[in-house]
């Protein structure tokens, strides 16, 4: 497509550039930054960055694994396979979180992923990597969409539409940027 216009860059120390008209954080993508910052202020920054980036009446598309539980999700230490499989070349790998912890404190989720691969020249890596992730609430979404300038237009738990509720594991959001 002629008309996607793609940029690759350091999402908090780089400048993204202005005139997009819809910005796309999927993927689990607030729950997977990195940064120097605290995990939230980089959450929050993400947001920001992202209306500085639009078009006015431009749009924000948030997609992330949501729960009104967190703790449930992740307070528990025992292994929790994330995915495993085997591709088109016969590579073998699987993902686990390991000992993860839940502070409903500071909404901080501890927890250790390994990485096992066994490559089809019989290479073997396993790594294990710490890891603390900051589970946003939706509360803090809204006010991060509202603070940067944002009207939320669509709001749901799954890829159906459903409304975000015990039953839905998603928060999907689309906002328009006044």
């Amino acid at each position: 497509m002629e008309n996607i216009t793609w940029q690759k860059c350091d999402v908090i120390k780089d400048d993204w550039g202005k005139g997009y008209d819809v910005v796309m954080l999927a993927a689990n993508f607030l729950f997977n930054i990195i940064a120097d910052i605290d995990y939230d202020k980089a959450q929050m920054l993400v947001i920001q960055k992202s209306s500085d980036a639009l078009i006015s009446g431009g749009h924000i598309y948030i997609d992330y694994e949501y729960t009104l539980h967190p703790e449930n999700w992740f307070g528990n230490a025992k292994e929790n396979v994330v995915w495993q499989g085997t591709d088109s070349n016969g590579n073998t790998g699987k993902m686990t979180l390991l000992n993860s912890s839940f502070d409903s404190k500071t909404r901080l989720n501890k927890f250790t992923r390994r990485f096992e691969l066994l490559l089809s020249d019989g290479t073997e890596i396993r790594q294990d990597i710490p890891s603390t992730k900051h589970f946003v609430t939706l509360e803090q979404i809204h006010q991060w969409l509202e603070v940067s300038g944002f009207n939320v237009e669509e709001e749901y738990g799954d890829y159906s539409r459903n409304p975000i509720s015990e039953m839905t594991n998603r928060a999907i959001i689309w906002a328009r940027k006044k």
